[in-house]
């Protein structure tokens, strides 16, 4: 399910930033948090778009008020992440007050959606 044009969504651990691409495209604003610092910087060489908020930072304490996003997708990125309970308790809260997101797996790639119908 592809996020709607009002929906505030995360790529966590973009990388190289091919998510980080299709949710500008899609919806209203992305945020993309990797722990990497040089990541960052090059995302922030590559898009320019003011839908887009970049944050170096952790799965295991998102730098985002609670509440915040609609949806989340994560690619390739468990296998960095030291304690995968406390990623998988922090990307698991409830971040929308209209919608509560679930999770459909993290191996390769998730789009946390929300109750909404689609």
């Amino acid at each position: 399910m592809a996020p709607a044009a009002d929906d505030v969504v995360a790529d966590l651990g973009f990388g190289g930033g091919l998510g980080l691409g299709l949710l500008i495209e899609r919806a209203g604003l992305a945020h993309g948090i990797d722990y990497s610092p040089s990541m960052v910087e090059r995302a922030a060489r590559r898009f320019h778009s003011g839908k887009l908020r970049l944050h170096t930072g952790s799965m295991t304490a998102l730098p985002l008020a609670d509440a915040e996003l609609d949806g989340l997708i994560t690619l390739n990125t468990i296998y960095f992440i030291e304690d995968v309970a406390l990623a998988f308790t922090e990307t698991g809260q409830p971040r929308s007050t209209a919608r509560r997101p679930r999770h459909c797996g993290y191996a390769l790639a998730c789009w946390i959606i929300s109750d909404r119908p689609a």
